[in-house]
C-alpha cells in the first residue's frame, strides 16, 4: 500500500480487507447488503419470521385489553354524564295530564263513600309501593262501597309509579262524586261504586 501513510495492517490482511470491501460494493450494487454468509442470511430471515409470528399472536391481547380499559372509561364518564345533566336515573313520573273525568252520580252517604275511598286508595298505594305496577282494591263502608284501580307503565321504578300515584288521588276533588278516574302519561286511577 503506497498511500503516503504508514501501513499498520499486515499484508495478508490488507487482501482480505480489499476483498470484503469489494464484495459489500458488489452487494451494494444489487441492491441488498450481503455481509453475511447465506446460511446466517436464512437462520436470521427464520428468527425474524419468528419474531413477527410471536408478535402477532401478542398483538390481539395487547389491543384487547387496551379496548377493555378504554371501554370501562367511557362508560363511566357516560354514566357520570347521565347523572351530571339528566339527574339520578329513573326520576319521572311521568305526570302529563291526558285525561281526568268525574261521576254525575252522587254518593249517597257521604262520610261513608269518603272513609271507603280513603281506605282503598291507601290499600292501592302499599301494593304500588310493594313493586307491583298494578293494583285493585275494594272497600265497603254502609251504603257506598268503593272499587279502586291502578296501573303504571312498566318502566317507571317503584318510586315513579308512587309519585305520579300520589298526584292521581287529585281525583278526590270530585265533589261527592261516587266515581272518578285520572290518567297521566305513567300512571292511570280509577274509582268506582261496586
Amino acid at each position: 500500500m503506497n498511500s503516503g501513510r504508514p501501513s499498520t495492517f499486515s499484508g495478508d490482511h490488507e487482501q482480505r480487507s480489499s476483498v470484503a470491501h469489494r464484495n459489500m460494493r458488489l452487494s451494494m450494487d444489487s441492491g441488498r447488503p450481503s455481509t453475511f454468509s447465506g446460511d446466517h442470511e436464512r437462520r436470521a430471515s427464520a428468527a425474524h419470521q419468528n419474531m413477527r409470528k410471536n408478535k402477532n399472536s401478542l398483538l390481539p391481547q395487547y389491543f384487547l385489553k387496551n379496548i377493555l380499559k378504554a371501554a370501562k372509561v367511557v362508560l363511566v364518564m357516560f354514566w357520570w354524564w347521565l347523572w351530571l345533566i339528566a339527574g339520578p336515573v329513573g326520576a319521572d313520573p311521568q305526570t302529563r295530564l291526558l285525561n281526568q273525568g268525574c261521576s254525575q252520580y252522587k254518593a249517597m252517604d257521604l262520610s261513608d263513600f269518603y272513609a271507603s275511598l280513603n281506605a282503598a286508595i291507601s290499600d292501592l298505594k302499599a301494593q304500588l309501593r310493594s313493586g307491583k305496577h298494578f293494583a285493585t282494591a275494594q272497600q265497603s263502608g254502609g251504603s257506598d262501597s268503593v272499587y279502586a284501580m291502578a296501573q303504571c307503565r312498566n318502566y317507571l321504578s317503584t318510586a315513579d309509579c308512587t309519585a305520579c300515584f300520589t298526584i292521581a288521588e287529585k281525583l278526590r276533588n270530585c265533589p261527592a262524586a261516587n266515581g272518578a278516574r285520572v290518567v297521566y302519561d305513567g300512571c292511570f286511577l280509577s274509582t268506582t261504586p261496586s
